[in-house]
């Protein structure tokens, strides 16, 4: 493989898109799954009682009491009353197995959490459009950075955190409204994305051009204020969009960058030390000293990585190049970069 071929060699580039290594990406995968996903929520439908009209239409005494059925696991019972009164409606199978319902998940269906983000509102396609699009800018960026592993550990991790930010936020206005769309996921990659470029320019709605980090700020206030109004009973969140949804994934974002957190790094690795034993290791682990250089000493230089032939050298590329693809460019040790400046200028020097 010829060395220009290698992604060191490219230019270095923050504005998105699929600019990952050779393969599909994470970010890619992510995408292909949930627009097949949103398809299958179009094609595949069932007929269910309608609560959510029945608890809209309900005057204030009644909506308690459904309310309370609900949270008493009475789901069967609400069912019947809203067969009742209103006409069954055709709902998304896929809707109905892995929205993000409170009640439902307060009952174990846990797995509400990862899936919702997944699912998109049928109504408008925009939802879904919107979303990708937010994941095509800023994704490939971030997997570039941490890996392939990481990248999909953070997404699914920053849903879990959004998600549950819904949860407390619907339990607290005693609202039982669902949530769908992966905007709270997305909302952490965008903050990550600000922390780590925070002047990159970024076009909003292809009108409002401003840098990442004040695109950031504009969110965190078009998202805390209906929070807070509804907290303070001065208002109702009722325009149809999780907020605190947003809010969770943008905190998870901040905190994961701020506490330096690598959520893969007890994974186990293949012919390396199981999980057990990376725990034993980090309880015993000998108290860590710190070395300060004597004063008026030099820094020991960074040792120059040794090849013996041009194929040696590229060997060692290989390696690395792969460890970029697997954990992201963050994982590599100052002597692996110093290689790669030297496999750069070798090829350099061979085309002059």
């Amino acid at each position: 493989m010829g060395i220009q071929n290698r992604d060191y060699y490219r230019a270095e580039s923050t504005s998105g898109g699929w600019s990952m290594p050779t393969g599909r990406s994470m970010c890619q995968n992510i995408l292909i799954s949930t627009i097949v996903v949103y398809l299958l929520q179009i094609l595949i439908t069932i007929e269910t009682p309608d609560v959510r009209s029945l608890i809209e239409e309900s005057s204030p005494a009644q909506r308690e009491v459904l309310l309370k059925m609900l949270h008493e696991n009475q789901i069967e019972e609400v069912n019947q009353i809203a067969n009742k009164f209103h006409r069954p409606r055709h709902e998304s199978l896929l809707e109905n197995w892995g929205a993000l319902q409170p009640y439902k998940v307060a009952n174990g269906q846990l797995w509400r959490l990862v899936t919702y983000a997944f699912l998109h509102d049928r109504n408008t396609p925009w939802h879904i459009v919107f979303n990708m699009l937010v994941l095509w800018m800023f994704g490939p960026v971030i997997e570039e950075l941490w890996g392939r592993q990481e990248f999909l550990a953070f997404y699914l991790t920053a849903a879990v955190a959004a998600g549950l930010c819904h949860l407390a936020f619907g339990f607290a206005m005693h609202d039982p409204t669902g949530a769908v769309g992966a905007s709270g996921a997305l909302m952490g990659v965008m903050m990550v994305f600000a922390i780590y470029y925070p002047h990159v320019p970024i076009t909003v709605f292809f009108v409002l051009t401003l840098e990442a980090r004040w695109m950031i700020v504009l969110y965190l206030i078009y998202d805390a204020f209906p929070i807070l109004t509804a907290l303070g009973g001065k208002g109702s969140q009722s325009d149809g969009i999780a907020h605190a949804a947003h809010l969770g994934g943008l905190i998870f974002g901040y905190l994961y960058y701020k506490l330096g957190l690598k959520l893969t790094g007890w994974l186990p690795k293949r012919g390396g030390p199981s999980l057990g034993q990376r725990f034993t290791r980090w309880m015993t682990r000998p108290a860590l000293r710190v070395y300060q250089n004597p004063e008026g000493a030099p820094e020991r230089p960074v040792e120059r990585p040794q090849y013996q032939t041009p194929r040696d050298l590229e060997h060692k590329v290989d390696v690395i190049l792969k460890k970029i693809k697997d954990e992201g460019e963050a994982s590599l040790t100052e002597e692996e970069r110093t290689l790669l400046r030297e496999a750069s200028r070798a090829y350099k020097k061979r085309n002059t």
